[in-house]
């Protein structure tokens, strides 16, 4: 869910404000049902030179007579206005608003304007396919960028059932929320409205895209046309995953229709791949939007299509949740993902191949943890976000990962029967309509649950988490004022690692006794099969059992999860961190297994957090060469999906200019630019990289070559990629964040030195070009956080102390100092090869 970047976002856009709540409440007070017939002229799209097309909306909605409103509408100009048969004053429309005076019970409003292709990722996105000429557009409304491509009431709870009429190029497909058919050569319409969707969720997909065509039939209701879409260069990639894609498909509809007993409500059921899309996918009724790197350009691992399934379930989860029943204000989007989360991991687990919780524990908790812990944490629920744009800022991995690990916890609470019967009525009761928390807990207590409102209140409305330690027989919770009840599994591990006892404990006061079977003078560890959320304190990691010894996978994630917290909150030396990752990863199960799914993970954090913000600068490059070495024996694995990513990393990692050579040479993408980028980073020689490109000159080596250029080892390379980050420019959205990813290279700290005060002096001169996920992810992405030092942190924070920063930019830099602040704090206790004085920050 997105943003927009091309360097130069339309000035008209700028001064437009986000949608307060007190409106979004008097305006659902005021309109009734709506009906919206949009009209596109998308003749030209294929022409670079037409940088604008023509939308016509018409709107027909009750209202209570006499009042006061306003439809909005982003555009470049507004043709012609008319409400009720009345041409509305050419001053009508302003800051993105459409006003609407004195109506009448029954309204008709239509509006003609001038709308702009974007390259950003959000409303009308427009791509021309370096590989073949081919242009593609896609949709993208959420949060606020439906106004962007058509007039429109938009806020989540005015519901709109959509019709369409599309003129394109002869040749191009249309797809959208509802079945299009094309009357005439380049002449789509929709037969029949949709029924009621909520705008963010309204997308078009027009284009000569390649398409692949299936049925399926769910336990409960009609039969279902699929289909799968990219562009045409990704043609191969399609039909090599369409049997992978198609099947986890089908499992969810079997298990989602099984779970909540309601048929699946949108008719046929497409899957879009779509060029430059910020977020993993978008839940778009029928019309799924995903990342077009998901179709794997090179050899595609377990891992990676396990990821994807989660994907798909999670998106198909929305189609229910969120789609026909919707949030009534975006305070309680967190519904929305908490649960696609949840269940996209349960389904995948329970329905397909693939077994996600592992996968969650190390890669999505972890995400949601660092969030609980920095200074923008907050709770799950009820935000209190005064308008749109607030209550994005605080939609983050609390509220995905945060959130469904909340919701098992529920889940075993409740029970399955009182969990899945209560969310299916809620269901049944709001479908088509918009719902709050309030109607959910509703459900449950009606479905038997007991004492809801209070596990709401400690778990959904508070933020920070419970620490879990056992001490003398006894498993103590310690908290930030209010106390979470917990359902975990408790396990005892001997010096081997071997489990001598379990036991299911439910913890609901300060000091649980617990069975003194499990007092065996080993580790005991709370939370062993990694079901709830808390800090487990595990005590030194000396004293614990080889981790790579521990047969369970979800004590492992458990075990290795505290380690890394106790890095990041200053409990643990960096350095025994990372010489404990690399002396187990070799010995991780997962390899033996043929799997990637715990270890990539554990190594990637450490190759880029660990050695990139907790070691000194002048420890990196060797840390890396032994982070390299430990995966060398993982490389020589016969089994491709352990040997594919094992390289990747190494590629990351190394310094040998023969194997990097090699690495740049293969046939696999991710692997060949992984070391293209670091040569550049290492030696200052770009050549090979743009060599590789002028041979493939496709979407993806574009947008590596562009952090290839960025990470490059020069002055001049630096204050090209510092001038783009920094000015209006033509350079597009995932470029961009390429060339953000690229500048502060981690090793390159004595030559990045001069553009650290220039960074936080002039990065929030990008918000006056960049808006939304562009804006955040270029403010994060550069973020020199490698400058693990007092003097960077006191710019920082020094930066941060200025009145006038885009609130925006200030969340990511404060994320951004917090993480900075802890490097500088594990450097100043434990030296971690530093020079600095130790008391120094």
């Amino acid at each position: 869910m997105l943003w927009w970047p091309d360097g130069a976002a339309p000035g008209y856009l700028d001064a437009m404000g986000s949608l307060q709540r007190v409106e979004a409440e008097r305006r659902s007070a005021q309109l009734g049902p709506v009906a919206a017939h949009v009209e596109l002229d998308l003749t030209g799209a294929a022409d670079p030179s037409r940088a604008d097309f023509v939308s016509r909306t018409r709107l027909e909605f009750t209202a209570l007579p006499g009042t006061d409103t306003f439809a909005d509408l982003h555009c470049v100009e507004l043709g012609a206005a008319v409400l009720n048969g009345k041409a509305l004053p050419a001053d009508a429309w302003a800051d993105g608003r459409l006003r609407l005076s004195d109506l009448r019970e029954a309204n008709v409003l239509t509006a003609t304007a001038t709308m702009r292709y974007h390259s950003d990722g959000e409303g009308l996105h427009r791509h021309t396919d370096p590989a073949d000429g081919l242009t593609y557009l896609y949709a993208m409304s959420f949060l606020d960028a439906a106004p962007d491509w058509f007039a429109c009431f938009d806020q989540p709870d005015l519901k709109v059932g959509y019709s369409f009429d599309v003129r394109v190029p002869p040749g191009w497909t249309v797809l959208g929320n509802g079945r299009f058919v094309e009357v005439e050569l380049g002449h789509w319409r929709t037969p029949d409205p949709t029924g009621p969707i909520p705008t963010y969720a309204v997308t078009l997909i027009a284009g000569p895209y390649a398409s692949i065509t299936d049925r399926c039939t769910p336990t409960i209701g009609a039969p279902i046309p699929l289909g799968i879409h990219a562009r045409q260069s990704l043609a191969d990639a399609l039909d090599a995953e369409a049997a992978d894609i198609l099947a986890v498909t089908r499992a969810g509809f079997t298990a989602f229709t099984e779970l909540f007993g309601v048929e699946y409500p949108f008719g046929e059921y497409h899957q879009v791949f779509v060029p430059d899309f910020n977020a993993g996918a978008m839940e778009n009724p029928g019309c799924v939007t995903f990342r077009d790197q998901l179709l794997f350009e090179g050899r595609a691992t377990h891992a990676e299509r396990a990821s994807r399934a989660g994907t798909i379930c999670h998106e198909m989860a929305h189609q229910w949740f969120g789609d026909l029943v919707t949030p009534r204000w975006w305070d309680d989007l967190w519904l929305n993902e908490s649960f696609a989360e949840f269940l996209g991991h349960q389904v995948c687990s329970e329905y397909t191949d693939y077994d996600l919780w592992t996968e969650f524990g190390i890669r999505r908790k972890w995400w949601g943890l660092v969030a609980d812990l920095g200074p923008a944490t907050h709770p799950v629920a009820g935000n209190g976000a005064a308008d749109a744009r607030a209550a994005l800022a605080a939609f983050d991995g609390i509220s995905y990962a945060k959130g469904a690990a909340a919701l098992r916890q529920l889940l075993a609470a409740l029970g399955p029967d009182v969990f899945w019967g209560g969310l299916a009525a809620h269901i049944r009761d709001h479908a088509w309509g918009s719902a709050t928390l309030a109607d959910l807990v509703d459900a449950w207590i009606a479905a038997g649950a007991v004492g809801l409102p209070e596990w709401v209140d400690a778990w959904l409305r508070t933020s920070g988490f419970d620490t879990l330690a056992v001490r003398a027989g006894h498993l103590h919770r310690t908290g930030t004022g209010v106390r979470r009840p917990h359902r975990v599994t408790v396990a005892a591990l001997a010096p081997s690692g071997a489990v001598t006892g379990t036991r299911s404990v439910h913890i609901t006061a300060d000091d649980t006794p617990l069975d003194p079977a499990l007092a065996t003078g080993g580790l005991v560890v709370p939370d062993a099969d990694d079901r709830t959320w808390a800090r487990l304190d595990l005590g030194d990691p000396a004293g614990w059992p080889p981790i790579s010894a521990v047969a369970q996978p979800a004590t492992r994630v458990s075990l290795w999860n505290s380690l890394r917290l106790g890095v990041h909150e200053g409990a643990v030396d960096p350095e025994v961190a990372l010489g404990l990752i690399c002396r187990q990863l070799p010995a991780e199960p997962a390899v033996a297994a043929g799997s990637a799914q715990l270890w990539s993970p554990l190594a990637e954090y450490a190759r880029g957090q660990l050695i990139g913000t907790f070691l000194a600068p002048d420890r990196r490059t060797a840390a890396l060469t032994d982070l390299a070495a430990a995966l060398a024996p993982i490389a020589a694995h016969p089994d491709p999906q352990v040997r594919v990513p094992a390289d990747r990393l190494i590629a990351g990692c190394t310094t040998d200019p023969e194997l990097l050579a090699r690495f740049a040479a293969a046939e696999d993408t991710p692997l060949s630019w992984t070391a293209l980028i670091r040569i550049s980073a290492l030696t200052g020689d770009l050549a090979p990289a743009e060599a590789a490109y002028a041979k493939h000159p496709t979407a993806t080596p574009r947008i590596r070559l562009a952090e290839a250029r960025a990470a490059q080892r020069t002055p001049e390379a630096k204050q090209r990629a510092f001038e783009l980050l920094i000015r209006p420019g033509e350079t597009s959205a995932y470029e961009l964040y390429a060339t953000a990813s690229g500048l502060f290279h981690p090793e390159q700290t004595d030559l990045t030195r001069p553009w650290v005060e220039r960074y936080f002096a002039e990065i929030n001169t990008a918000a006056e070009f960049l808006h939304g996920w562009s804006l955040r992810e270029v403010v994060s992405l550069a973020f020199p956080a490698g400058h693990t030092d007092a003097p960077t942190l006191a710019l920082a924070e020094q930066t941060l102390r200025t009145a006038d920063l885009d609130p925006q930019v200030r969340t990511c830099l404060e994320i951004g100092t917090d993480l900075l602040r802890r490097g500088v704090r594990a450097r100043r206790r434990f030296g971690a090869g530093s020079t600095e004085p130790k008391g120094v920050a």
